[in-house]
């Protein structure tokens, strides 16, 4: 009856030893798989300028020209407010203000000989080819 006693004292004690031990693995776990959540949380925050642990406290402020200085090479995908400059005509075609009528008349054609729909089927190039002519009637009515 004795020795009964001390084998089941001896497989109860390691029955707690697992149950202990499978505890301690499983609280582990948990632990470990809150912490990871929590980093991911944090890394994902630092990618987007303007949250708490970004190192970016204050939203960048944008010179006259509506550009951000030091950092135009980060976060460009993340501005919304930029101001985009407005093209001029002379930009459109390529040519300078100070050209002759006739180089920006030769400059528009060959231009619209390259983007012409009819030779171009690309969406782009026809987006291309109204900007290129409305740039040429644009200039025709300032010069005259």
């Amino acid at each position: 009856m004795a020795e009964l006693v001390i084998i089941s004292t001896f497989y109860a004690f390691i029955l707690l030893w697992k149950l202990l031990k499978y505890s301690v693995i499983l609280i582990y776990q948990i632990i470990y798989f809150i912490l990871k959540i929590l980093a991911n949380i944090f890394a994902w925050s630092l990618m987007f300028p303007g949250t708490k642990y970004s190192g970016n406290w204050e939203a960048q402020k944008a010179d006259k020209d509506g550009n951000y200085g030091e950092y135009e090479h980060k976060y460009k995908y993340y501005r919304t407010q930029q101001k985009v400059k407005a093209e001029s005509f002379y930009d459109v075609l390529g040519v300078s203000e100070d050209d002759d009528l006739a180089t920006i008349k030769k400059v528009y054609r060959s231009l619209s000989k390259i983007y012409h729909p009819d030779v171009n089927n690309s969406k782009l190039a026809e987006e291309k080819f109204k900007k290129i002519t409305d740039a040429w009637e644009q200039i025709q009515k300032n010069r005259v």
